[in-house]
C-alpha cells in the first residue's frame, strides 16, 4: 500500500483523534443516505420531483455495501468521505435516469447498433484493447466522466465534463502510483460496468473499498436489475449517435454474458485471455492500490486480498465459460494476451475482419496512432508476484484447473496491412 499524501493522512488522524475522545463519525445509512440525495436532487431545475423508483431494485445492494463498510475495524475519514460522495452519486445517477425515462421514453427504446463488448479477466490487456478498437471515428466508447455520470441535467449547463476532470486529478494526486497499474484520464475510454453503480451491482464497490461480504454477495445476485439499467444508458447514448457503434469494455461481464444476450442478442463479444498466474497477482496489486483510501494497517491484509480475488476471479471465470456455448456462432472473437502485445495492429484488424466491421486505410491509421500513443510502461513499470499475496502457482492453477489460453489466432502485419490467420 503506497503512502497517502500529507493532506489525506492529516485528515485520518483528525478522524482518529475525534473518534478517540469518544465522537462517532457520520454514518452510512442506507435510508439517511436515499433522503440526502432527493432533497439535493429536487433543488435542481426541473426535477422537483426526484424520485428513486422502486427502492426494492437497488437496496439489497446499497444495504450490502453500507453494513460491510460500516464492520470494518477502522474505515478512514478520507475513506468515509469518499464512500459517502460515492453512494450519493451512484443515487443521484438512478434519479436522473428515472427524470429522463418520464420526460423522454423515446431515447430508452432506440434500437442498438450490434455493440462490440471486450471482455475477459482483468489484467488480460482489455484496456489497451478496448482503446485501440475505440480509435475509429464511428466507434463510441464512453470516456471516464460520463461513465461516472451519464445522464445531463434536464435543465441548465452540462457540468459532468468539468467535474470528471476534476475528480480525475484528485484520483491521480491521491493514489500515487495507480497511473503505473492502469493508465487513466477524464476523457479515456472506460469501463462501462461504472454505469451499473445506481443498482448497487458492480466491481466499482469491491475494488474501493475492502468488504469481501460485498465481493460474495456479487456472485450470488441476480444481475437483471444491473443490467436493465445498463440497456437503459446505452439506449440514451446511442440516441444522441445513432450513427455510431457503441465499443464497450468491462471484465465484469464476462460472468453475466447470459443476461447481455438476453438484452442484446446481436452483441458481438471480444474476449481477451492471459496466463491466471500473471492475471491474479496483477489484479490483487491494483485493488490494493484503488482500495487505498478505504484501507488502514488493520485492514491492509495482502494475503486475505489475493485468496478473496483468486477465489471471485476463479468463479467469474467458470461462469463465464458456462455461458460460451450461448453465444451465436461468428458474434465471439477470442484474443490472447500475448497476441496483443507482439502485434497490436494485426489482432485489431483481426476482430474487424471477423465481424465484418470496416478496415480501411484510414481505420488502420487511427488504430496505429493510439498504439504509438500508448507504449508499454509509459507511466511507470508496474511490479507484482503471486508471493506479494500469500499465492502460489500452484494454487493458481488448481483454482483455474479447467482453464486454458486459447492459441494465437493473429498472423503478423505484412508491409503495415494487418492479418489475421484464416
Amino acid at each position: 500500500m503506497s503512502a497517502l499524501p500529507t493532506p489525506i493522512r492529516a485528515l485520518n488522524a483528525v478522524g482518529r483523534a475525534w473518534r478517540s475522545a469518544g465522537f462517532s463519525p457520520r454514518r452510512l445509512d442506507p435510508d439517511a443516505l436515499m433522503d440526502e440525495a432527493l432533497r439535493a436532487a429536487r433543488k435542481e431545475p426541473g426535477l422537483a420531483d426526484a424520485t428513486l423508483g422502486e427502492i426494492s431494485e437497488f437496496r439489497a445492494g446499497l444495504d450490502v455495501v453500507c453494513t460491510a463498510l460500516e464492520q470494518l475495524p477502522e474505515l478512514p475519514t478520507a475513506g468515509r468521505f469518499a464512500a459517502r460522495r460515492q453512494l450519493l452519486r451512484a443515487l443521484r445517477q438512478r434519479i436522473r435516469r428515472l427524470a429522463w425515462k418520464a420526460r423522454n421514453p423515446e431515447r430508452f427504446a432506440m434500437p442498438l447498433q450490434p455493440p462490440v463488448i471486450v471482455l475477459g479477466l482483468p489484467r488480460t490487456g482489455t484496456t489497451f484493447l478496448h482503446r485501440l478498437l475505440a480509435a475509429p471515428e464511428r466507434a463510441r466508447a464512453l470516456p471516464m466522466w460520463e461513465v461516472a455520470m451519464p445522464f445531463p441535467p434536464l435543465h441548465g449547463a452540462d457540468q459532468r465534463r468539468q467535474s470528471g476532470e476534476r475528480g480525475a486529478a484528485v484520483m491521480q494526486r491521491v493514489l500515487t502510483d495507480f497511473d503505473a497499474k492502469h493508465a487513466t484520464g477524464s476523457e479515456e475510454p472506460e469501463e462501462c460496468m461504472h454505469l451499473q453503480n445506481e443498482a448497487f451491482f458492480s466491481w466499482s464497490w469491491l475494488s474501493n473499498y475492502p468488504i469481501p461480504t460485498y465481493t460474495r454477495w456479487l456472485s450470488e445476485a441476480d444481475p437483471a436489475v444491473a443490467y436493465d439499467v445498463w440497456l437503459d444508458v446505452l439506449r440514451f447514448i446511442q440516441s444522441g449517435s445513432p450513427s455510431s457503434r457503441l465499443t464497450l469494455k468491462s471484465p465484469s461481464h464476462l460472468a453475466h454474458i447470459e443476461a447481455i444476450l438476453d438484452r442484446i442478442p446481436q452483441a458481438r463479444f471480444v474476449w481477451t485471455h492471459r496466463e491466471p498466474e500473471q492475471v491474479v497477482p496483477s489484479f490483487a496489486s491494483l485493488i490494493a492500490s484503488t482500495r487505498g483510501l478505504s484501507t488502514t494497517t488493520q485492514t491492509a491484509d495482502p494475503h486475505a486480498l489475493g485468496r478473496e480475488l483468486s477465489d471471485f476471479l476463479a468463479e467469474q471465470l467458470q461462469r463465464g465459460l458456462a455461458a460460451r456455448a450461448r453465444i451465436p456462432t461468428g458474434h465471439l472473437i477470442d484474443i490472447p494476451f500475448d497476441d496483443l502485445k507482439r502485434d497490436p495492429l494485426a489482432t485489431v484488424a483481426s476482430i474487424h475482419h471477423h465481424f465484418g466491421l470496416p478496415w480501411s486505410p484510414e481505420v488502420s491509421r487511427a488504430v496505429q496512432s493510439e498504439v504509438q500513443a500508448r507504449p508499454r510502461n509509459r507511466k511507470g513499470a508496474h511490479h507484482y508476484a503471486l508471493a506479494d499475496f500469500g499465492l502460489s502457482r500452484g494454487l493458481v492453477q488448481e483454482l483455474f484447473a479447467n482453464y486454458a489460453v486459447p492459441a494465437s489466432s493473429v498472423g503478423p502485419s505484412v508491409d503495415g496491412r494487418a492479418s489475421a490467420k484464416g
